[in-house]
């Protein structure tokens, strides 16, 4: 018998596989989007790798500005780009400019976290960071993020796991949790 940790793997996986988003065959994956079952969406809940309620789907939402800077800013804009999407997912974010700010949003999340915000570390300043969403991972375990103030632009980039300071996410609904218990 597969262990909990197995079973919310594929669940991810198979969530992962139908997500046009994820998926460069998104008419396939749109045809048999339907397969995904409240098993899967409560099992994706429970290991907190996706997320319901505010945040909703932080990449995709985070994506579509890629080449851009909507926060009009010329400097230091990471942490308004974050905020932008999560207010555009459902969110309030955290509504300061600062990207280590997001260390003390949402609840913390598993080290493997898909569709996350990730804060990092920039520097030898404590004061100084960076902060961007997870969109997926290297051979190497290295977190793929899309952030604002790349390169002046929205942009992905791959950052070095050492260089983490916290994975969060939105706060689940806890009657959600409970009814995905069920």
């Amino acid at each position: 018998m597969e262990g909990r940790d197995d079973r919310l793997l594929l669940f991810y996986k198979t969530l992962i596989w139908y997500s046009p988003e994820y998926n460069r065959k998104g008419a396939i994956a749109m045809k048999h989007k339907a397969r995904i079952s409240a098993l899967c969406i409560a099992g994706l809940l429970l290991s907190g790798c996706v997320t319901s309620g505010g945040g909703g789907n932080l990449a995709a939402t985070a994506k579509k500005y890629e080449g851009t800077n909507p926060t009009g800013r010329s400097s230091l804009w990471c942490a308004d780009f974050i905020n932008l999407v999560l207010r555009e997912s459902g969110d309030s974010g955290t509504r300061l400019r600062a990207s280590r700010s997001f260390l003390q949003w949402g609840e913390p999340a598993p080290d493997n976290c898909i569709n996350c915000i990730a804060v990092f570390s920039r520097g030898k300043n404590k004061d100084k960071g960076h902060v961007g969403v997870v969109i997926g991972r290297d051979a190497q375990g290295n977190p793929i993020v899309v952030s604002g103030n790349h390169n002046h632009m929205v942009g992905e980039a791959t950052y070095p796991k050492e260089r983490v300071l916290g994975y969060r996410l939105p706060k689940v609904s806890r009657a959600l949790m409970q009814q995905s218990s069920l």
